[in-house]
């Protein structure tokens, strides 16, 4: 534990004041972001056959969540997973209930658990023994019911999921009594607040069929989601599970205000955002085991050193010479401008919304049920209508108290399936709209401009080389953030560090040369030139601050063969006061090769003075 003193800047800190925050708020705070996700793998004998990909399903689930546990330990630490079988010949969980294995119990994901699974996945005979398939059917309620005794062990979480991951799209299709069972257990999994959420495969030829079973278990929005074509291959096994089990986590929660006694509950979602390096953390490390070093921060007063109290300290703006002094409730009530929410003003025609006013990132919003009963339906609604009529929505945002209101436009955005699922969601987007003082007039001064064969020639090459699919920043991972992954997870697996790193945003060389070579060279022939670099204009140096070397060497110029300034010095007895540069520069002006320490050239130009006396 440190106690830290250290000096403050107050304006900075008057701009970080925000609301104050209660206890239950706080607490709040800290689960609200946590997720609980129980992995469900069926691991009946269709399930461990080879499919058409010569892959085993059950295989290719697990090799799927360890990959979804090595993504956990960086994006969301703080998560919750675990791993559930059911089917299998062993027996291994809290209440007894026969031939299910719960594989991983619910934890946050670090190096112990991942080897584990990877030693399963690893190890054929390991795996084989573990997941072999029992001959007596499986009540599914069963299987919801262990679900619900380990989820029910899982307190102060946002979110409690099962990732349901089968083939069999009618279980127990003998026993009517055991399928009502298990969708009475399922459907006291969503009175708990708990989601279901499927990843269908398919049994050979055999197409996954919802309306046998699944669609009594899950909701009509799960339903909708689901209904696209099952894939057994791993790379888009992968892609499904990770788009379900990635959790868009809301950063502000809202009231959506369409008119005078008519609104709804809303949350808002940052689709796009920076990936940074987590910050490192202080360990303590003589302890039996490492803790976090936590810090403590105290302001002490200049003329007492006594500590200050949050009562103690004032803020102030400077103003005309004079310290206009503040305390936190003025501050606020400054800040305030009104109630916080979403206020719709008026509507435009999409046409209308021109992209140099979009000036930041935007939001995503959709609807929150909790607030308002009712908001689903009325969100929807007024999104169809909206995106049939092509308008934008031009609102008053107030994300939270104590925050300046903005203009947004809302603009609708409708949901897009592809064969592995939803990937786009139905919502709208908050784009926020320039004021009159981010809108500057700028003068663009006009060139010389290229003959329209050059323009051809270049058009030719773009061409070529154009992405079909445009850019997507999925497809180029960030190689320095690679790199720290891979460090840390080495570090933390205790495995030895890949040296090979694809860096996806080299360009192609070879495909370029490929592609474009002919047309690159009828591009030279039409400038005239054999090399680019020949027509390139030629930019005035940029100004730079000299060096310490560069201002020495100026310096030494100046003085150059100045013996007058050295023995006036020299009597003085302050030749201590001139640079070492300066004395060699002295002692090779009058024909000594000097070297050595600082005192030691100083000695040679005393020893030479004193000679010419």
């Amino acid at each position: 534990m440190f106690e830290v003193e250290e000096d403050w800047d107050l304006l900075n800190d008057l701009q970080d004041i925000d609301e104050e925050v209660d206890e239950e708020s706080e607490t709040k705070k800290k689960w609200s972001n946590k997720d609980c996700v129980l992995f469900v793998i069926d691991c009946s004998p269709s399930m461990l056959e080879l499919n058409e990909n010569k892959e085993i399903p059950v295989h290719s689930a697990l090799k799927c969540i360890n990959s979804v546990l090595l993504d956990k330990i960086v994006t969301s630490n703080s998560d919750l997973l675990g791993i559930l079988l059911y089917g299998t010949e062993e027996t291994k969980n809290s209440g007894g209930l026969e031939n299910i294995y719960l594989l991983q119990n619910l934890e946050t994901p670090d190096a112990t658990s991942i080897k584990e699974l990877e030693s399963l996945v690893n190890d054929k005979e390991k795996f084989l023994n573990t997941v072999s398939s029992t001959k007596t059917e499986l009540p599914l309620g069963n299987v919801f019911w262990a679900c619900s005794s380990i989820l029910s062990t899982c307190q102060n979480v946002s979110s409690k999921r099962i990732i349901l991951i089968t083939n069999e799209d009618n279980p127990n299709r003998s026993n009517t009594v055991l399928q009502k069972a298990a969708k009475t257990r399922a459907k006291d999994l969503y009175d708990s607040h708990v989601e279901i959420e499927l990843i269908n495969l398919n049994k050979g030829s055999e197409t996954f069929d919802y309306n046998l079973f699944y669609k009594d278990v899950l909701g009509e929005s799960q339903m909708s989601q689901n209904s696209s074509r099952a894939s057994d291959q791993f790379e888009k096994l992968l892609t499904r599970i990770k788009r379900k089990e990635a959790r868009s986590r809301s950063i502000f929660t809202t009231q959506l205000k369409i008119t005078d006694g008519l609104q709804i509950g809303i949350r808002g979602y940052a689709l796009v955002g920076n990936q940074h390096k987590g910050s490192y953390k202080l360990v303590y490390m003589k302890s039996e085991t490492p803790k976090q070093v936590k810090a403590i921060t105290h302001w002490l007063c200049a003329d007492t050193t006594q500590i200050l109290q949050p009562s103690d300290l004032k803020f102030y703006y400077e103003y005309g010479g004079a310290k206009v002094v503040f305390t936190r409730e003025e501050i606020a009530e400054m800040k305030k401008f009104g109630e916080p929410g979403l206020k719709i003003i008026g509507f435009k025609p999409r046409d209308r919304l021109k992209f140099h006013l979009n000036i930041t990132h935007s939001l995503f919003i959709y609807p929150d049920e909790t607030q308002y009963k009712g908001s689903t339906c009325v969100f929807t609604s007024f999104l169809l209508k909206m995106s049939e009529m092509n308008q934008v929505g031009i609102c008053s945002f107030i994300p939270r108290k104590n925050t300046a209101p903005r203009f947004v436009a809302m603009v609708p955005q409708m949901e897009i399936n592809d064969e592995l699922g939803q990937s786009t969601p139905p919502g709208f987007h908050l784009i926020p709209l320039p004021f009159a003082d981010d809108i500057r007039p700028v003068t663009v001064k006009t060139g010389e401009r290229a003959s329209e064969a050059e323009i051809d020639a270049a058009k030719e090459i773009v061409s070529k080389i154009s992405i079909a699919e445009g850019y997507h920043p999925r497809n180029y991972p960030n190689p320095a953030l690679q790199r720290h992954y891979m460090s840390l997870q080495s570090i933390a697996l205790e495995r030895d560090l890949e040296e090979e790193l694809v860096d996806h945003t080299l360009p192609d060389a070879d495909m370029i040369h490929d592609r474009v070579g002919d047309s690159v060279q009828m591009f030279k022939q039409i400038l005239g030139v054999d090399d680019f670099n020949a027509v390139a204009p030629v930019l005035p140096p940029k100004r730079r601050a000299p060096s310490n070397s560069e201002n020495q060497n100026k310096r030494i110029r100046k003085d150059d063969n100045d013996s007058g300034l050295i023995e006036s010095l020299y009597q003085q007895g302050k030749l201590k006061k001139l640079l070492k540069a300066e004395l060699l520069n002295y002692l090779e002006s009058i024909g000594i090769h000097g070297k050595g320490t600082k005192p030691q050239l100083i000695e040679l130009i005393e020893n030479h003075l004193k000679s010419l006396e």
